[in-house]
């Protein structure tokens, strides 16, 4: 199986889970992700994988040390910006609740407390 991005042959298993695959899954087709451009994408094919090659293929993960500089930034502001977004929605669905809980009056209570305002103002 070659890579549909950069056409190599060194492809693996993808063991990222994420809520779409389950759509992939259902029609028979898995998760691979391309040792060289870093791509993932999803076949049907299964994986031939040659004698002696480690089952899941997995590389292991890059350690906080191991990251350069510019890893690091880049990873600090997904998070920030991932904060950012979840606290903007979480308030702009605060103020929906609060606006769906107001209590709301009537044109008709409005000018009777409209009148009683004005009487009491002119006596």
């Amino acid at each position: 199986m070659n890579c549909p991005y950069c056409d190599d042959s060194d492809v693996r298993l993808s063991e990222r889970f994420d809520w779409w695959f389950v759509f992939h899954r259902a029609f028979g087709q898995k998760a691979y992700r391309c040792r060289k451009c870093k791509q993932r994408f999803f076949s049907s094919e299964d994986l031939a994988l040659p004698e002696g090659h480690p089952k899941r293929g997995r590389t292991p993960a890059k350690s906080a040390k191991s990251m350069t500089a510019l890893q690091r930034k880049k990873r600090r502001q997904r998070i920030i910006i991932t904060i950012a977004v979840f606290a903007a929605m979480f308030f702009f669905f605060w103020l929906f609740l609060r606006f769906l809980m107001m209590e709301r009056k009537d044109s008709g209570e409005l000018r009777n407390e409209a009148l009683t305002t004005a009487a009491r103002i002119a006596a």
